[in-house]
Order: structure tokens, then sequence, then C-alpha cells
């Protein structure tokens, strides 16, 4: 009898560590940053799937995933754009090369403060959106106002002042043609109007400050993909072919 029972524990402690050990396995493979450290926990009662942000295994991210990669802002924002008017194209080869071109902001015109606002807000004839490049790579808005939505690194660098939500400010936030997060850019008014900005790069799970605006060749040189190869991967949803045409062709003109 007292055999018996012993055989039942070591058969339990053998399955109870084939279990722990395959979710384990299971959940190592999510991240390739040996400096974070998530509660186990969390993985086993994390809340929903975030379906249209996935790691490079095809797995989709949950919430606090987003949150510990600092990209809980930008989910959002990009969410906002993928359920209201979609990804319109617009005639330039990369992101790289529109924020290369782009003023801060103009008088008469769009400049990133200008193009930014108007995809985070929409207007008249559609709602808010997000532009795709010739590359597959695009650009959503975001203003101020959304910084509410999170506590993303990128809010209390150096360079920033973000202590009160407002939509002063206004910007783009780019993505290469992966779908994975490359840059924030943004500006108010005035200050763009002296032709400056603030700039973040994503790099190791986290957004890092740029003081000088030419980081886009200093930092990428001909490379247009993340610096974080890493990065979970934003999907963009399909606009209807008409609704896309008539979007595409208008923009052409602006």
């Amino acid at each position: 009898m007292e055999a018996e029972i012993g055989m039942k524990k070591k058969s339990l402690n053998l399955k109870s560590i084939i279990v722990i050990s395959v979710l384990l396995l299971l959940f190592s493979n999510h991240y390739t940053y040996a400096e974070k450290k998530y509660d186990f926990t969390k993985y086993c009662f994390s809340g929903r799937p975030v379906n249209h942000v996935i790691f490079n295994d095809n797995t989709p991210l949950y919430e606090w995933e987003l949150k510990a990669l600092n990209l809980t802002i930008v989910e959002k924002v990009f969410n906002r754009a993928k359920n209201g008017g979609g990804f319109y194209k617009k005639n330039y080869p990369s992101w790289k090369d529109w924020y290369h071109k782009s003023y801060w902001k103009t008088a008469f015109g769009y400049g990133i403060y200008d193009y930014g606002l108007e995809e985070a807000k929409g207007n008249s004839i559609y709602r808010p959106y997000g532009i795709e490049f010739n590359d597959g790579s695009f650009s959503i808005g975001f203003t101020g106002d959304d910084v509410k939505y999170g506590d993303d690194n990128w809010k209390t660098l150096s360079g920033s002042n973000w202590g009160i939500s407002t939509e002063r400010y206004a910007g783009q936030i780019f993505f290469d043609k992966n779908g994975r997060p490359v840059a924030i850019v943004s500006t108010d008014p005035l200050t763009g109007a002296f032709g400056s900005g603030w700039s973040y790069l994503y790099d190791k799970g986290k957004w890092e400050y740029e003081s000088k605006d030419d980081w886009d060749n200093r930092r990428f040189g001909d490379n247009t993909e993340s610096l974080d190869h890493n990065a979970p991967k934003f999907l963009k949803s399909s606009t209807g072919i008409m609704a896309k045409i008539f979007y595409s062709i208008l923009h052409s003109f602006v």
C-alpha cells in the first residue's frame, strides 16, 4: 500500500514537472530581451489578447505585454486609425523618405504637425486614418491628449513635456514595412514653425530620445526597418477598395 502511494506521488510530481516545463518553454519563446523579467502569473491571467499586434511567431500580445514593451499608447492610436478611416496610399518610397522631406510645421499646407493632427482627428470627410507608403511602411497620427492611454517611457524622456494632456502637441508614429514601430515625431505649432520638434526611436523594447533631426540618416543609413528587429508587428486592416481609391486620389492633392 505504501509503495503504491509512493508511486502515485512520483507520478504526480513528474506530471507537474512536465507541465511547468512546457509552460515555461512557451513563455520564454515570446521574448528575446534577457534584461526583462516578467511575472509568470501575469502570463497565466493576462486578460484579452490584442490580435492585431503579434510576435515573430504570430502569437498575439496581451495588454500587459504591450505595457511592458512601452507600446500601450501606440496600440490605442493604431487601433483608432485601423478601425476608423483605415490606411491610404501616399506616393513616397517609405516612411524615411516622408520624414526626410517633411517640415515640422507649415503655414500653408501640411507638415508633420498638421498631418499628425488630421490623421488623429479626421475631418468632415473622413475619420481618423493612417498613411501607407510604397514599401508597405506607414504612419498614424496622435495628439498630446493621447498620452492618457498609458505610461509608455517616451512620456518622461529628456526633451519631452507631457505633464498635461493637450491637443496642442501633435505628430506621427512611423512603422516599417513589417509593421514594427520605428519612431515617434511630434511638435507644437510654435516650435514647429521654428523648424524643430521631438523625436523618439524604438529599440530594445523601449523608446529613446533623439535630440537632432538628422537621425533618419545618422541612425538608419540606407535601412528603413525598425532598429528593434524583435519588436512586435502591428497588422493593418484592409480598407474597402472604392474608399481606398477615393481617399488616395483625394490625398494626392494635399
